[in-house]
């Protein structure tokens, strides 16, 4: 929950290496990727919770966390060096605040849900008293009762969608330095991590355009997002 709410760094396992009782089952689980043929199986079976769907699929898309998307507004779909790109505003770290290109499939998507005030959410439909951390909680509670009921175990949740993204690149053999610069992950090397700049707006264009999301694709093809009319914001 708290690498979720993005508190906790994706990187620590605090409970790896503690001795748990033999009475707890399967005490090595843990969370796991959605594979490429539970995609569409989910997006169908969420689709009725608008909120919850557009969350998933902007997370699929994009490797975000679920509180960096329930952060952002109508402000945070920009150009940025020639590419129409989601700013990611920094939950944890410095490398977390970021641009990340918009993959071509989900360029409309994200444009039917940019609302008309720049400053509103642009995932709507979560009642919340507090900020996006809470909202990014009640969305993932919602997120959770359906892929229960799609028959999805207690290791996959809201957080394996950035585990998908970040499989896919991998398997795209995508440079690691850049899918860390997109998924806001800090380098641990000496050269990257404390010299470079990072990668460029391009570079990370290049990476998201390489994947595949074809039964994902299919899937945005009949169940869209709510049109909202608003243009891209340089």
């Amino acid at each position: 929950y708290l690498q979720d709410i993005g508190i906790a760094p994706d990187e620590s396992y605090p409970f790896t290496d503690i001795k748990l009782p033999d009475t707890l089952q399967n005490p090595s689980d843990t969370r796991q990727p959605f594979e490429r043929h539970d995609l569409a199986t989910l997006l169908e079976g969420i689709a009725d919770d608008t909120a919850v769907y557009n969350t998933a699929v902007i997370a699929l898309y994009t490797g975000a966390r679920i509180a960096e998307v329930m952060a952002l507004r109508g402000s945070s779909y920009v150009i940025q060096d020639d590419h129409k790109c989601l700013y990611m505003a920094g939950t944890k770290t410095k490398a977390a605040d970021r641009h990340v290109p918009v993959h071509p499939a989900l360029d409309v998507f994200i444009q039917n849900l940019l609302p008309t005030n720049a400053d509103e959410w642009l995932i709507a439909g979560v009642r919340s008293k507090g900020g996006a951390d809470r909202r990014a909680d009640v969305l993932g509670k919602r997120f959770g009762r359906l892929k229960t009921k799609l028959g999805f175990p207690p290791t996959k949740v809201f957080h394996s969608l950035r585990k998908t993204f970040i499989t896919m690149c991998e398997q795209a053999e995508a440079p690691e330095g850049v899918v860390a610069d997109i998924g806001g992950h800090e380098k641990q090397t000496m050269t990257y991590g404390l010299y470079s700049g990072g990668s460029s707006i391009k570079q990370r264009a290049r990476v998201i355009n390489s994947l595949s999301f074809s039964a994902v694709n299919h899937t945005l093809k009949r169940l869209k997002s709510v049109p909202r009319s608003a243009r891209v914001r340089a």
